[in-house]
């Protein structure tokens, strides 16, 4: 829709990033990308600012200063401040980044002109803490990687789960209670793949095989009958459920894991909100030998609303609406 000049924060040390909490920055933010950002704005004639994500307040508000006619749009991937509760334990650090992202999210709100969610959830909870309307919803989207011909009707001859993600706090206490109350009651393997698992160092049940990184995920999506999201706690639209969509499978998981998504739960698996109803629903699937490794329904869901196409119709109104203001 635009000519693009992306500028990019990269996350630095620890060491950098203890530079940009004493300049009141959340991390990995520092002073020097914000001159950056204003001489690169002066020097491209740019007319509108892309923030991907929303810890960039400061660089708003000094966009907002310099140079008031250029329109800025910010996109929540979460709302960042209650996200921390989920992506940290308690302490000073914990503290101190929450300050940090309320004040940075703050200042986005205030100074953005135009403002996009993932869902209705964040929607609300934005309106809450920074007193400000979402303009536009626009659900997670992904480039379809999976375009291989699939045969829906590709019988699955062995029970697998698979279980997608990385080693982080939220993570390791989903997999930790699904190891406990789902996996010795299902008559399946259950496979955890993702990023950094294989530093899990707790015991786990014995019907659970702990693969960790790989460079290819494709090959775990492809061999497995299903996919389970046993997701507790979380924030924004989850990645791991479209990723599942796009790769034609069957999914059970909690109501968080399909936060922000619209589906016919029926027809791509089942929403399930306790131990009892993942052992059920799974059991149930599995009972039919015939169960099948892809979904169409699934398959169609993701094409339709979570695929790249889907969101450029997103970005086009949104376009639209900004020539308006």
């Amino acid at each position: 829709l635009f000519e693009t000049s992306l500028y990019s924060v990269e996350k630095k040390s620890n060491y950098k990033s203890f530079f940009s909490i004493l300049e009141n920055n959340f991390p990995p933010l520092r002073n020097r990308d914000i001159d950056n950002i204003i001489k690169q704005i002066k020097n491209n004639n740019i007319k509108y600012i892309f923030f991907d994500g929303t810890i960039f307040g400061k660089i708003a508000k000094e966009i907002a200063c310099y140079y008031p006619n250029v329109k800025i749009i910010s996109y929540f991937h979460n709302v960042e401040y209650d996200y921390m509760n989920v992506r940290m334990k308690s302490g000073l650090k914990k503290s101190i980044y929450k300050k940090l992202v309320y004040n940075s999210e703050k200042l986005i709100t205030k100074y953005s002109n135009y403002l996009i969610s993932l869902n209705k959830r964040d929607k609300k909870r934005i309106k809450e803490l920074y007193c400000k309307d979402i303009n536009l919803i626009i659900p997670i989207t992904l480039k379809d990687t999976f375009t291989d011909n699939i045969d829906f009707f590709t019988k699955s001859r062995n029970n697998i789960c698979l279980i997608v993600g990385s080693y982080k706090r939220d993570m390791i206490n989903s997999i930790k209670w699904y190891s406990k109350n789902i996996s010795p009651y299902i008559n399946a393997k259950t496979l955890l793949v993702g990023n950094n698992l294989e530093k899990i160092d707790f015991d786990l049940d014995q019907k659970i095989e702990l693969i960790g990184s790989v460079n290819e995920l494709k090959k775990y999506y492809t061999e497995a009958s299903c996919v389970v999201l046993p997701i507790t706690e979380g924030a924004g639209m989850k990645v791991k459920t479209a990723e599942s969509l796009m790769y034609a499978k069957t999914i059970f998981g909690t109501q968080e894991a399909f936060e922000g998504y619209r589906l016919d739960y029926s027809k791509i698996g089942a929403v399930c909100q306790s131990a009892n109803e993942f052992v059920n629903s799974i059991n149930s699937f599995f009972y039919d030998e015939d169960h099948f490794k892809f979904n169409s329904n699934s398959r169609k869901y993701f094409k339709e609303n979570y695929s790249i196409e889907a969101s450029d119709q997103l970005f086009q109104i949104m376009k639209n609406e900004l020539e308006k203001i």
